[in-house]
């Protein structure tokens, strides 16, 4: 008779005792089991029958080889919360079978740290579940959890997202020479790190650097790894942020946000304290009125965004603790009437004042008295719909005021808002890029019917 896995879990799990309808089934089955879909928590009841059954089995004499291929092919899923499940599965039989798989503790380790290089569905919270779960594993086994995790990456070249993702310099790959049990940071990791971040914000990169950027992310993860003390590296991070130079101040924006999103399994602890720094520093860049105090800003406002909630949070509270925007002697902000963070509110759409003033900004970027596209107007509306929508506004209303512009019967205007349109689309497309085919759409309109289309300027 054919094992129909899938009418067998839906039996298992609609009984109380599920996991002694397993006593006898082969341990392929057991596994798949205990790895199912339909889990939305691992069974202690199936991960306990499956250690019970690998202990037996080994003592009866089957061969290991077969019983850690059967573990590490469970690694290998595809769907990220069925391989979230086998890292948790995994991690109990490495501890409740050491006597029987002890020989193996290597190969299991570096298939862990594999997982966790490439889980499936990385960027998804799932996938980063799955991470979190394998450096949990890896760091509870002290130095083979994080040989097995260097080793990797010599082999991968880094941890690489499935499909292709940034690779880590080779040269911070050495494994790290025997240390001090103590938590906190020697002050040559200190020193160490120190200068590297030094190094990816010099004030002599154009650009973020990613190969340095990529390094310091190693670096952090593995001294973490390690045992070293997040809340240090976190302190050092927040230090690049203060610098008094606007270009070396925006390099250290840049690369705190991959780092948060890199070392998100080893950082995220500190998640909120880094979020405030950097809404900190929205507020009160260097030299706020510069094009390079802009450029900050405008970072800052992108990495906020990219962390949803948790980034509008963030502005939130750094906004009650320091009273209001604006205020001390490097707070100026041109556009302080609309870059005002307001208390949250259920009110989803936009109030008539707030309204008015993205209105009024339409307007001026607009205005027949300009004979080109004004940069600094555009960039100033670019902004302000960022930062709109962060605050939770409703994208809708948004799309609505900029539809409007399009509507003037007067070519001049209308050309200016077509070229209005172009930067929006671009710069805003990670917040208004769900509503990029309508605004295309009554771009298309315009185009098939604009003001006066017999004119030149039509």
């Amino acid at each position: 008779m054919v094992w129909d896995l899938k009418e067998a879990l839906l039996g298992l799990f609609s009984s109380p005792k599920y996991a002694d309808n397993l006593r006898g089934v082969s341990l392929l089955e057991q596994l798949r089991a205990a790895t199912a879909k339909e889990l939305e928590q691992p069974s202690e009841e199936l991960n306990a029958q499956v250690v019970d059954t690998i202990n037996k089995e080994v003592i009866a004499g089957k061969n290991c080889w077969d019983v850690v291929d059967l573990l590490k092919k469970r690694l290998h899923s595809s769907k990220p919360h069925k391989q979230w499940l086998a890292a948790q599965l995994v991690g109990r039989v490495m501890r409740d079978c050491s006597a029987s798989l002890e020989p193996h503790q290597e190969e299991l380790l570096l298939e862990v740290a594999r997982t966790m290089a490439r889980p499936a569905r990385a960027n998804t919270p799932e996938g980063k579940r799955t991470r979190q779960a394998c450096i949990a594993l890896l760091q509870s086994f002290g130095e083979a959890g994080t040989h097995a995790y260097l080793a990797i990456s010599r082999l991968d070249g880094g941890w690489a997202e499935r499909g292709g993702g940034e690779h880590i310099a080779h040269s911070c790959m050495s494994v790290p020479e025997e240390k001090s049990t103590a938590s906190h940071l020697s002050h040559q990791e200190t020193c160490a790190l120190k200068g590297q971040l030094r190094q990816a914000t010099d004030k002599d990169l154009a650009e973020p650097d990613e190969a340095l950027i990529t390094q310091l992310v190693q670096t952090i993860n593995t001294d973490v790894c390690s045992g070293r003390d997040s809340q240090e590296i976190a302190d050092l991070l927040r230090q690049r942020l203060h610098s008094h130079k606007p270009h070396k101040q925006y390099l250290a924006v840049k690369v705190l946000e991959r780092v948060m999103r890199e070392c998100e399994a080893t950082l995220g602890g500190h998640q909120e304290e880094l979020l405030d720094e950097v809404a900190k520093t929205l507020m009160r860049p260097a030299k706020p009125d510069s094009d390079e105090g802009k450029r900050t800003r405008d970072a800052c406002l992108q990495l906020l965004h990219g962390f949803g909630e948790a980034g509008k949070a963030a502005i939130l509270t750094v906004n009650r603790s320091d009273g209001a925007w604006g205020s001390g002697e490097t707070a100026h902000i041109d556009t302080h009437s609309c870059m005002a963070v307001p208390e949250p509110t259920s009110e989803t759409h936009l109030t008539s004042a707030e309204a008015r003033t993205l209105a009024e900004q339409l307007r001026a970027a607009t205005s027949a008295q300009l004979l080109h596209p004004n940069e600094e107007l555009i960039a100033q509306v670019v902004r302000t719909i960022k930062l709109d929508i962060l605050n939770g506004k409703d994208h809708q209303d948004i799309v609505n005021l900029l539809k409007q512009r399009l509507h003037s019967k007067r070519p001049h205007k209308q050309w200016l808002a077509v070229r209005l349109f172009a930067h929006i689309v671009r710069d805003c497309a990670d917040t208004l890029g769900e509503y990029e085919g309508e605004l295309l759409e009554e771009v298309a309109k315009t185009l098939m019917r604009p003001a006066k289309g017999s004119t030149e300027e039509g």
